[in-house]
């Protein structure tokens, strides 16, 4: 309604909780208000994490740790591809010489001709330290350390230098963050050590 150069219009505001039976109860559509998202992340908020929250909030506890519960509920769900993840990015930083020089070398190659020589020089740094960690008759955990000759063929040659007990336990190292990635924590990860050092076998 106009009245002179102003608009009036009579709203109707409705307070209520984010509840989607509740609101589907009202027969007016309240249910398509909350932004649930797109697609399948809109499928994901409907069907897994709204009752996921409404089934952890029958419990009688405050909002606040419905949520903290949830975010434990979705962190062990995805800890398997965060391990993953974080493991490949631990032998990363360990072969990142090797793949510094591979990119230097390849500097003017076609992208996917440099992607491949990373992933084969990660490969092989995995396979060859697997081999000499048995080969050796290592236990418990080792370093295999490389050096990474261009000089040899095209692709280049990882060459063997030698196999160390793993320096670094302190709490920020490489190995006692990838045992806390997949759920040990240091005091348990230095018992197994111990342990496994100790065994007659």
């Amino acid at each position: 309604q106009m009245t002179g150069s102003e608009l009036n219009q009579d709203f109707t505001w409705y307070f209520m909780p984010l509840d989607l039976p509740l609101l589907k109860s009202y027969d007016k559509n309240f249910d398509e208000i909350l932004p649930l998202g797109w697609s399948f992340i809109g499928g994901m908020n409907r069907y897994f994490f709204m009752p996921m929250y409404n089934l952890i909030a029958s419990w009688g506890i405050t909002a606040g740790w419905v949520i903290f519960l949830m975010t434990i509920i979705v962190k062990l769900i995805l800890s398997p591809i965060m391990y993953k993840q974080h493991k490949l990015s631990a032998m990363m930083k360990v072969i990142r010489p090797e793949i510094d020089e591979a990119n230097a070398k390849l500097k003017d190659a076609d992208p996917m001709k440099k992607q491949q020589a990373t992933m084969e020089i990660y490969r092989k740094v995995q396979q060859y330290s697997l081999m000499a960690h048995a080969a050796l008759g290592c236990r418990g955990i080792s370093r295999s350390d490389f050096r990474y000759d261009d000089t040899k063929t095209e692709t280049g040659e990882l060459i063997l230098l030698e196999v160390n007990t793993q320096p670094g336990m302190t709490g920020t190292s490489l190995v006692p963050e990838l045992a806390k990635h997949a759920g040990h924590s240091f005091e348990e990860l230095v018992t197994w050590m111990v342990n496994d050092a100790s065994l007659n076998r």
